[in-house]
């Protein structure tokens, strides 16, 4: 790596005509219009409380409990507006089960069995290979319904509940290495919490314990700081049950359960850039224990309990044209060190050089994923310029360390 490397003079002019302004840039959307559609039906059996996830272009949905009360384990795709089956989870059927995704598997953890037996299998669905297979075991106590998540490459699970005992204990699964590693415990125990993320930070809340306490608190979580930070309280009716999404930079909860077993349609939007909530329009049904899964910028909403708690495979999907900012977000900024690069899927496979204010190259490496963590503890105090490059278009933006 030759570090004697200067700064392209077209991107010096660049710098220096004022485009390192832009020092963060989230989408501040003016207002979220949920336009539901009903898309195909899902192909499968009725059934409520199935996990979804998406690699790629395709989403998939399965596990669950169908009408006759019965643990499922058959699983679908859904691609190019229609569903197919693939094939089922290995082992038992199951319900309860959490799920996060990478670019290239999708993983389901978790869950209970017909004979009430508490899991604690991971295992992940390879869509180039059309098989599942078995992983490193998830290392907390065997559990269900509890809270799951992904974050670039990595996934994350935590808190949930057996016959006796509500957790707090969270965990990041790294699928290179076939690993778990503990992180820091969530502030309190519950289970079936809705999550949701926006530019690499998590948002995880609501749930309730056994003593029959719901919970309308709410808390984030950023791998670069690696604890949980209490946000402003959801405003709506404690719940369990419900589903989150991200969309526009903003975060989503709708449906669920509340306290006194009704099930709701409302839906409300968290803004991460002021920490207040607002209600927006309701979904288009009272549903409880959906699954959910996202392809580019549309979200999927499929089966789940109607109001009067039958079963049904609805299909719904809200979309927009999803941005971040300008493709390249990078946080914290100013930064003691460690910082986070966030970008969009058509962003991936980027070149990175980092100048320092006299334009001599210090750093350079690719951004491969759509999340990245870099530790520049090790430069000295000052403004940095980050020069993002492929094949499609030039990015400058301008970091501080302090």
């Amino acid at each position: 790596m030759n570090l004697e490397t200067k700064l392209p003079v077209r991107s010096l002019w660049i710098v220096k005509t004022g485009c390192v302004c832009a020092i963060l840039s989230f989408n501040i959307s003016t207002g979220f219009s949920q336009n539901w559609t009903e898309e195909s039906e899902f192909a499968g059996i009725e059934r409520d409380d199935a996990v979804g996830f998406s690699v790629g272009n395709t989403g998939f949905v399965g596990t669950g409990r169908d009408a006759g009360f019965q643990y499922t384990s058959d699983f679908y795709k859904f691609e190019n507006d229609s569903w197919s089956q693939i094939p089922s989870i290995l082992g038992d059927a199951r319900q309860y089960c959490s799920s996060f995704s990478f670019s290239n598997q999708g993983c389901i953890v978790n869950g209970v069995n017909a004979s009430d037996q508490v899991l604690n299998e991971l295992q992940c669905f390879d869509p180039e290979l059309n098989e599942w297979s078995y992983h490193s075991t998830f290392p907390g106590l065997p559990r269900l319904q509890s809270a799951s998540f992904s974050i670039g490459e990595k996934g994350y699970c935590g808190s949930g509940r057996n016959d006796t005992l509500v957790f707090s204990d969270w965990y990041v699964y790294d699928p290179v290495r076939d690993t778990w590693n503990g992180i820091s415990d969530f502030p309190d125990e519950r289970y079936e919490s809705v999550t949701f993320v926006i530019n690499g930070i998590a948002y995880v809340g609501l749930g309730a314990n056994l003593d029959g306490d719901f919970f309308n608190t709410f808390y984030r979580y950023s791998p670069l700081e690696s604890s949980w930070f209490r946000i402003a309280e959801f405003p709506g009716l404690a719940r369990t049950y419900s589903q989150g999404f991200n969309q526009d930079g903003k975060g989503f909860v709708c449906g669920g359960m509340d306290e006194n077993g009704n099930i709701l349609n409302e839906c409300w939007e968290y803004d991460p850039s002021i920490d207040e909530w607002s209600q927006v329009d309701d979904f288009p049904k009272k549903m409880r224990g959906m699954s959910h899964f996202k392809l580019s910028g549309c979200n999927y909403f499929v089966t789940g309990l109607d109001e009067s708690f039958n079963r049904i495979k609805s299909t719904y999907s809200s979309c927009t044209d999803e941005e971040i900012g300008d493709g390249f977000l990078i946080y914290p900024n100013p930064s003691i060190g460690k910082i986070a690069i966030v970008v969009e899927s058509e962003f991936e496979e980027t070149n990175l050089q980092i100048f320092n204010v006299l334009g001599k190259l210090v750093y350079q490496s690719s951004i491969t994923f759509s999340y990245t963590l870099l530790d520049l503890s090790d430069f000295d105090v000052g403004v940095y310029i980050l020069y993002f490059r492929n094949d499609k278009r030039e990015i400058i933006k301008k970091l501080v360390l302090n």
